[in-house]
C-alpha cells in the first residue's frame, strides 16, 4: 500500500511475490482480518530489512506458517512481531514434528545465557529462548503435527528446565554473596497442579512449593534462592515474563513461610493438612534440587498422600468446595456462557472425580497413584475400579475440553475457559476449532457442549455417591 511507498524497490519486489501465495493462504484462515492486521503489524516492526522478506519468498511453505500463526493466535502473532528473528525458526519445518531431547533444549539455553553481560541480559535471553520455544511447539500443535498430550508434554519439559536453569542462576548468585547453606543443606522444588501433572498449556501459572533440609544457616540462604528464582521467573522485561508463580498450595498458604523445611512439611500434611490439601498433593513431584534429596521427597510424598485413611467426611468436604467453586468462581448464573472448567459438569468435575477414586482405592492400589488425570483415569479403568462407559465418556470429555482449553489459551495467553452462547461470540472459537461457523454447525456444537457436561456431572455424582456409600 502507499503507507509502504518508502520500502526500497527490494522490498517491493519481494511482498509483490510474496502476495500471490498469501492471498491463497488466506481463503483457509479462520480469521482473515486478523491476519492482515497481524501482517501489518508486523511489516511495520520488520520495516525495510529486506532479508525477513527474501526469506519468505524463498520458503513459500512458511507463508503458510505465518497465516497460521496469525490467525490462530495472538499469543503467537505478538511473540513473533516483537522477535522477528523467530521467523528463521518457520522455516524449518523438521523441527516442528518432534520434540527436542531434555538435553539439547538445557544446551541451547545454556548457550543463550553464557557470555551475558549483566544478570538483566540473562532475563532477556530466557524469555527470549522461551518464547522461540512456544512458538515451536504452538505450530506443531496449529498444524497437528503433535497431539494435545504431547504438546502438554513439551510445554511441561520447557517449564521444568527453566525453572531449573532459574534456580542454578539463583545459587550462583548467592555464591558471588558468599552465601553458603549448611554443610548437609539441600533443597528442592516441588511442582503442583498442571505442571506436576504433565499438562502445562500455554498461559499455565507455576503451582510451586520450595522444600529444605537443614539448619536456620540453610534456611536463610534457600529463602533468599527461592526469592531470587521467583524474580527470574516472573519479572516483566521488554520480552515478556518466564511464567506466572503461585504459591498458594504451600502448607498456609501466603501467610506460610517461602521455604519450607522437609520435617515441618510432611509432619503438616500427615498431622494438620485438610481433605483439599491432601487431594491437591496427589499432584506433587519434584522438578528441580538436589537429585538425592528429590528422589527421598517424592518416595514419600506418596505416602503423605495414600496413607491417610479417606473418609465420608473428607467426601463431603471436597464435595463442599466443588459447589463452592461452581456458586462463586464459574459465574455461569448470568446465563451467557458455560464455564467448561469450574462451571457445572465441567473440567473440574472430572479431575475431582479421578482423584476422589486415587485417594480411595489408592492405598491398596498403587498403580493409579499418578500425577496425570487421564494416566490415572487409564490405570483406574486397568483395573476395574471405574465402568467403562464412565471411563469412556470421562475420557472423550476431558479431551474435548482441553481441546478446547487449549485453542483459547494459545489464542491470547490468559486463562478463559468460557464459551458464550451469542453466536457471534463464539463464531471465532468455533472457527479455530475447525467449524465452519454457520449457525446450524454452532447450534451442533453448543449441543454437544451442553450434552458433555450433563453426562459428566452424572458421573461425577455417581463416583462420588458411590464411594459416600463404600465408606459408610
Amino acid at each position: 500500500g502507499p503507507e509502504f511507498g518508502h520500502f526500497p524497490d527490494s522490498c517491493r519486489d519481494l511482498l509483490r511475490r510474496i502476495a500471490p501465495r498469501l492471498l491463497d493462504e488466506l481463503k483457509e484462515s479462520p480469521d482473515p482480518d486478523h491476519v492482515l492486521i497481524n501482517l501489518e503489524r508486523f511489516i511495520r516492526r520488520v520495516g525495510a530489512r529486506a532479508s525477513y522478506y527474501a526469506l519468505l519468498a524463498q520458503n513459500p511453505e512458511s507463508i503458510k506458517l505465518l497465516v497460521t500463526v496469525f490467525g490462530f493466535s495472538q499469543h503467537l502473532s505478538g511473540l513473533l512481531i516483537s522477535q522477528p528473528d523467530l521467523l528463521d525458526l518457520m522455516v524449518v519445518t523438521e523441527d516442528l514434528s518432534a520434540g527436542k531431547s531434555r538435553e539439547d533444549l538445557t544446551a541451547e539455553l545454556r548457550d543463550m545465557i553464557n557470555g551475558s553481560p549483566s544478570f538483566e541480559d540473562e532475563l532477556i535471553m530466557m524469555r527470549r529462548f522461551r518464547n522461540g520455544e512456544m512458538l515451536r511447539i504452538g505450530l506443531g500443535d496449529l498444524l497437528g503435527l503433535r497431539d494435545l498430550p504431547a504438546a502438554n508434554r513439551e510445554l511441561t519439559k520447557l517449564s521444568e528446565i527453566i525453572l531449573d536453569t532459574s534456580r542454578r542462576l539463583a545459587f550462583r548468585d548467592a555464591y558471588k554473596k558468599k552465601m553458603t547453606p549448611c554443610e548437609n543443606g539441600r533443597f528442592t522444588v516441588v511442582a503442583m497442579g498442571k505442571m506436576g501433572g504433565k499438562e502445562m498449556n500455554y498461559s499455565s501459572d507455576l503451582d510451586l512449593i520450595f522444600l529444605y533440609e537443614g539448619d536456620e544457616r540453610s534456611r536463610e540462604y534457600y529463602t533468599w534462592a527461592a526469592q531470587r528464582m521467583i524474580t527470574i521467573l516472573s519479572s516483566p522485561t521488554g520480552e515478556g515474563l518466564l511464567y506466572r508463580i503461585d504459591m498458594r498450595l504451600r502448607p498456609s498458604g501466603h501467610a506460610g513461610p517461602l521455604v519450607t523445611s522437609w520435617e515441618s512439611f510432611a509432619r503438616y500434611h500427615a498431622e494438620e493438612a485438610m481433605a483439599w490439601e491432601q487431594q491437591a498433593l496427589i499432584k506433587a513431584r519434584c522438578v528441580a534440587g538436589d537429585e538425592s534429596f528429590m528422589e527421598k521427597v517424592n518416595d514419600q510424598l506418596q505416602d503423605l498422600v495414600y496413607r491417610r485413611d479417606f473418609s465420608v467426611e473428607d467426601v463431603t468436604e471436597i464435595r463442599r468446595i466443588r459447589d463452592r467453586m461452581e456458586a462463586e468462581i464459574s459465574s455461569e448464573t448470568g446465563g451467557k456462557f458455560y464455564d467448561i472448567k469450574l462451571g457445572w459438569g465441567g473440567l473440574v468435575d472430572i479431575e475431582f472425580a479421578v482423584q476422589v477414586m486415587q485417594l480411595h482405592f489408592g492405598g491398596k492400589h498403587p498403580q493409579v497413584r499418578s500425577t496425570s488425570t487421564m494416566e490415572a483415569l487409564e490405570t483406574l479403568s486397568q483395573a476395574g475400579l471405574v465402568e467403562e462407559k464412565q471411563y469412556n465418556t470421562l475420557r472423550r470429555a476431558y479431551s474435548f475440553y482441553r481441546c478446547i482449553e487449549n485453542r483459547q489459551h494459545i489464542y491470547q495467553n490468559r486463562s478463559d475457559h468460557r464459551i458464550f452462547l451469542d453466536k457471534e461470540r463464539l463464531r471465532p472459537l468455533a472457527r479455530r476449532l475447525g467449524q465452519e461457523g454457520t449457525s446450524d454447525s454452532l447450534a451442533g456444537f453448543l449441543d454437544e457442549v451442553k450434552k458433555t457436561r450433563e453426562e459428566v456431572r452424572e458421573i461425577f455424582d455417581s463416583i462420588l455417591g458411590h464411594i459416600e456409600v463404600e465408606l459408610s
